[in-house]
């Protein structure tokens, strides 16, 4: 790695490094995010500043002091058109995975508790759903301008595209407002249907949407619409993934 007269510590969870003095350092994404540049300390290798972030990531931060390291970044660049593409490739896989649980079995809680497949598409639908009309506030003009960004935990999920490992409830606004319920087979086919056509609607507005407009998460802070886009695909596998652990426990194939 090249880096003349600093020397860098790893902030383990994201790969960040902290810079000890007071000086305003900016990283920005460079040659088309072939390499990440220093402008006080020159080129910084991508493969060995970011290591815990995937490669379609772009990110630019700005910090003013050591403390700074755990705020927001300035930026964080989402590609728009590989967000819609793993967006409808997951989908696929929700359709796919309607097809493989029995009838009898979609609606049925797991012997130890928690949603069952059909509770998991109702919260995940409606919670996608909503995600667009945050994102719709974005690319409208509807939300307002602000300075306010991610929290500690929206960076988090940004950065390291998954959930926290630890256990997160619904908000109880967010439950009260889009309850999950034991729908159906057929509802959740149309659920699916609706939200592609949702999600390709609102990417093309993206790329013309201010990053300033921001719309507030119960949980992660205020989001961009490429950052709503981004969490909608992430959101989405998470619980894709809680289909194949009820699966499992249901014994389904």
């Amino acid at each position: 790695m090249m880096c003349r007269s600093r020397s860098i510590n790893w902030l383990s969870w994201f790969g960040y490094y902290k810079l000890p003095d007071s000086n305003p350092i900016v990283i920005s994404n460079e040659e088309r995010g072939e390499n990440f540049f220093d402008r006080q300390s020159g080129y910084v290798s991508r493969r060995s500043f970011l290591t815990s972030v995937r490669n379609d990531m772009v990110v630019w931060v700005s910090y003013n002091n050591f403390q700074s390291y755990i705020k927001t970044p300035t930026f964080i660049a989402v590609s728009i058109i590989k967000e819609q593409k793993a967006i409808s490739a997951v989908l696929d896989d929700y359709r796919k995975q309607l097809d493989l649980i029995p009838d009898d079995t979609f609606d049925i809680t797991p012997p130890s508790g928690g949603w069952s497949c059909a509770e998991v598409y109702s919260h995940i639908m409606q919670a996608s759903m909503a995600s667009t009309i945050a994102m719709e506030r974005c690319t409208h003009g509807t939300a307002k301008p602000t300075n306010k960004k991610l929290n500690f935990w929206g960076m988090y999920v940004m950065l390291t595209n998954r959930f926290p490992p630890i256990k997160i409830k619904v908000p109880p606004k967010v439950e009260a407002k889009w309850p999950a319920t034991k729908i159906s087979k057929e509802d959740a086919r149309n659920l699916i249907i609706k939200l592609r056509k949702r999600v390709d609607e609102m990417a093309i507005l993206i790329n013309t949407t201010p990053s300033v407009r921001r719309s507030q998460h119960p949980r992660l802070g205020m989001l961009n619409a490429e950052q709503w886009l981004k969490f909608i695909r992430i959101h989405l596998q998470h619980h894709l993934r809680q289909i194949g652990r009820v699966k499992k426990e249901m014994k389904i194939a």
